[in-house]
């Protein structure tokens, strides 16, 4: 394995991790986005001025483009290779970032955009414990969904890494868009996913707004941050990821912030969001829930 992907659960995972010869197409492709193919337990991400990932169950090929290096790929190797290799073995994966709450783990779903990485950083800074950035593992345990991560880089944009005045960057990304990988510290161990807030864009909005999210909504949000140009439930695992997907949804409070796309304020979205901190860790405290080890 690669130094510069270290943070990448290889070994855990008994996947592979080389830099070497990637096929330019995949063979049998079942979807086609320009940016990533898919093809029966394979995917392959081409990006011109990146290079190539290729991706299997057990192997991750890296082939970067001329000029570049495995550390400007980190956000593939980061956030899509785990994601892919999860669909691969029929596992379950929120795109999200996810931080601890007294009652377990709180994630933060939205599309690529919506400011997941800064809403975690920021909740890291406010005490809450910062468990994966981007991509969130959830497993079944005795039917109740359980999330955890690795040590990995959060990937923020210019102005929140300055805002947050983080130290030992890299810039990461294409050259249209850029990213500064920043090291932040995570903590360990897998914890009871107890809610899940999903990040939205209105060009509407005057100011950040929350509400909680029930029925079709609360399902429709789960499934929007779990299926990324539809891969998840492609190629017959249609029936497992919408039992996942279901099951999460009812097993977990979700809620919705809305927020403009420009001049949003960080502090009112950590302010409604402590509020369904409380919420729901209140709760849990009168049910009995023990707080994980």
């Amino acid at each position: 394995m690669t130094s510069a992907i270290a943070g990448f659960p290889a070994r855990e995972w008994g996947v592979d991790v080389v830099v070497g010869p990637t096929p330019e197409s995949l063979e049998g492709v079942t979807r086609d986005e320009g940016f990533m193919q898919m093809a029966p337990g394979e995917f392959l991400a081409l990006i011109d001025d990146i290079g190539r990932m290729h991706v299997t169950a057990q192997t991750v090929t890296l082939e970067p483009a001329a000029g570049r290096t495995v550390h400007d790929m980190d956000y593939l190797v980061y956030g899509w290779a785990p994601r892919w290799i999860r669909v691969l073995r029929q596992e379950y994966t929120l795109h999200a970032s996810a931080v601890v709450i007294e009652s377990g783990a709180l994630a933060v779903m939205g599309f690529s955009g919506a400011g997941k990485s800064t809403t975690v950083t920021a909740l890291e800074r406010r005490g809450h414990g910062l468990i994966i950035d981007d991509v969130v593992p959830v497993d079944f345990v005795d039917g109740l969904p359980m999330v955890f991560g690795w040590e990995r880089p959060v990937h923020l944009t210019d102005e929140a890494a300055e805002h947050f005045a983080v130290t030992d960057t890299a810039r990461v990304g294409t050259t249209d868009l850029s990213k500064i990988s920043a090291s932040i510290p995570w903590v360990d161990g897998a914890r009871p996913l107890r809610v899940a807030v999903e990040l939205m864009i209105d060009e509407d909005a005057a100011d950040a707004t929350c509400r909680p999210l029930v029925g079709a909504e609360r399902i429709q949000a789960i499934l929007n941050n779990s299926n990324s140009a539809g891969i998840s439930a492609a190629d017959g695992r249609a029936h497992s990821f919408f039992a996942w997907a279901t099951h999460v949804a009812s097993s977990v409070d979700v809620h919705r912030i809305t927020r403009p796309p420009e001049g949003w304020r960080l502090d009112v979205v950590l302010d409604h969001i402590a509020d369904i901190i409380r919420s729901t860790d209140s709760r849990h405290r009168t049910q009995g829930s023990p707080p994980p080890s």
